[in-house]
């Protein structure tokens, strides 16, 4: 059962673009919203282009205002002030799991690092890598709060060896009425990445052999997910593809056109892991709707 859905503020109009889709799934999953601002240690005076929250009060003057737009839209929300200035904005957020037991984070992408820096500055980052719930990325918009509706098409890019993205998306899709539309990627013979690109070269007779048998898996893998969630009630429509993971995926989010689609991360592994070659981020810093990473649990 979802208790909380936290979603870090910094006073920031690009921040607040993360509250239409929190207070979605607040809707949805029948959760209160939680909203938090860690006070910084030497804090900024403007940050992306607005004045910065830079004291206790004013931090708790402006979550007020926020929690009351929000109750206004129906939801049940509260707020909490990190008290005393933080060097680490980061940990301190998931320190709050402690404080302020949630179960999904809401965050909006939003930087001037380029692409592969596009979520909320290293903040934003630290936070992701470190999450131990799922962590939902939004992209700014300037789309009232009442906006937010529901999920009407959920896509869902699986790993054959790690399901754990597959009932949270579940639960969601029970929850908004929504259709699921599975996806798993098979790398191609020139789209392996990393060590298995190097065994390909050695063996490529091999390697074909084995992609071939991996899509037989899959799809197999495929149907039987497909049976056991439609079984449950939901509609469902599954898809194996061929080529590079983060190129297929996003490729699957123009053509469906998902109002959420959901992955699974490996980006417990600090920062830099989750930067460099992973796919959620490609994902993340080219996607044009909101991305649900789940993470890979024992991790």
């Amino acid at each position: 059962m979802t208790r909380s859905i936290l979603v870090p503020l910094d006073g920031s109009r690009l921040a607040e673009a993360a509250l239409p889709q929190a207070l979605l799934l607040a809707r949805a999953l029948g959760a209160s919203i939680a909203l938090l601002h860690v006070v910084e240690k030497a804090s900024p005076r403007r940050v992306h282009g607005d004045i910065h929250l830079r004291t206790a009060d004013e931090a708790e003057s402006y979550l007020a205002s926020t929690e009351e737009r929000l109750v206004r839209e129906g939801a049940t929300a509260s707020r909490h002030v990190h008290q005393g200035p933080a060097k680490r904005v980061a940990e301190s957020i998931a320190s709050h799991l402690l404080e302020i037991p949630y179960d999904y984070v809401v965050l909006c992408t939003h930087g001037s690092g380029g692409p592969g820096r596009a979520l909320m500055g290293s903040v934003g980052q630290r936070v992701l890598a470190g999450a131990s719930v799922p962590v939902l990325m939004v992209r700014p918009s300037e789309e009232p709060l009442a906006a937010a509706a529901r999920y009407g098409t959920i896509m869902v890019a699986l790993e054959t060896g790690h399901t754990d993205s597959l009932p949270v998306a579940a639960e969601l899709a029970r929850a908004c009425s929504a259709r699921l539309h599975l996806l798993v990627v098979i790398p191609t013979y020139a789209t392996r990445r990393g060590g298995l690109r190097a065994v390909g070269r050695f063996l490529p007779g091999a390697t074909l052999e084995s992609l071939d048998q991996e899509t037989e898996a899959v799809e197999l893998y495929l149907a039987e997910r497909r049976r056991e969630l439609e079984a449950g009630g939901l509609t469902v429509t599954a898809q194996a593809a061929r080529g590079d993971p983060g190129t297929v995926i996003l490729e699957g989010a123009r053509w469906i056109a998902p109002d959420l689609t959901v992955m699974a991360t490996h980006g417990h592994r600090g920062l830099g892991a989750f930067w460099h070659g992973s796919v959620a981020s490609e994902v993340c810093a080219r996607c044009e709707r909101p991305v649900l990473l789940v993470p890979v649990a024992g991790r």
